[in-house]
């Protein structure tokens, strides 16, 4: 009986290794994937960063991470610069609420002092620039391939100054609303429209390899 008992004890010992290996094998397989394996949005959000200072307190690795995440075309992202279209389409979608809320604030007669009356109709201004400039940026992301190099042989020039422009003037309209003091609810949809705008800035540089404080 105790021969019988070591067999018993044995032979679920093996069993358990053998379960323990199978687990192991199939953790990082296409089913269960890690932040260390094909998860590129994790990847990329874990050391995210931005050369520009305005940009810097927006591009945190949670916000990086939950705005990519609430766009299913993310999960498929194979390179950075999927994951930087993704960020300009989140960017021209949170732009575009913004402005229709400054274009509401206006009409509701919120702009009745002169301080709001300014900062709502320059906001409108930053937003008809945004509306223009994304489609142009866009296609010049999305033409973008490993190596590329702009006529000054700077990294990809191009790229960065269109992120840098939409940054610039989500964050003009984020000042002017801070500035002038503005409604909470108003000032929430600017300042997330401008965070967007920082993480398209950040997905550029992943794309291109360019460090937050690289001096490229």
């Amino acid at each position: 009986m105790m021969a019988a008992a070591t067999m018993t004890s044995t032979a679920l010992a093996a069993l358990l290794l053998c379960a323990a290996a199978f687990l192991a094998a199939h953790a990082t397989d296409g089913h269960h994937q890690t932040p260390e394996g094909d998860d590129l949005v994790a990847k990329v959000c874990a050391n995210v960063t931005s050369r520009d200072l305005m940009c810097k307190p927006q591009v945190t690795r949670e916000f990086c991470d939950s705005a990519l995440r609430s766009d299913k075309r993310s999960a498929a992202a194979k390179h950075p610069r999927d994951l930087a279209l993704v960020a300009i389409d989140l960017f021209q979608r949170g732009a575009a609420d913004a402005d229709a809320k400054v274009d509401g604030a206006i009409r509701s007669g919120s702009g009745r002092r002169n301080w709001m009356a300014f900062a709502l109709r320059y906001c409108r201004v930053d937003y008809a620039d945004v509306a223009g400039t994304v489609p142009v940026c866009r296609a010049i992301i999305q033409e973008y391939k490993d190596g590329d190099e702009s006529d000054d042989q700077l990294p990809s020039r191009r790229q960065l100054d269109c992120a840098d422009r939409m940054s610039g003037m989500a964050f003009d309209c984020a000042a002017r609303m801070h500035d002038g003091d503005g409604d909470g609810e108003l000032s929430k949809e600017v300042n997330e429209a401008f965070g967007r705008s920082c993480l398209v800035s950040a997905m550029v540089e992943k794309m291109l390899g360019v460090g937050g404080d690289d001096d490229q």
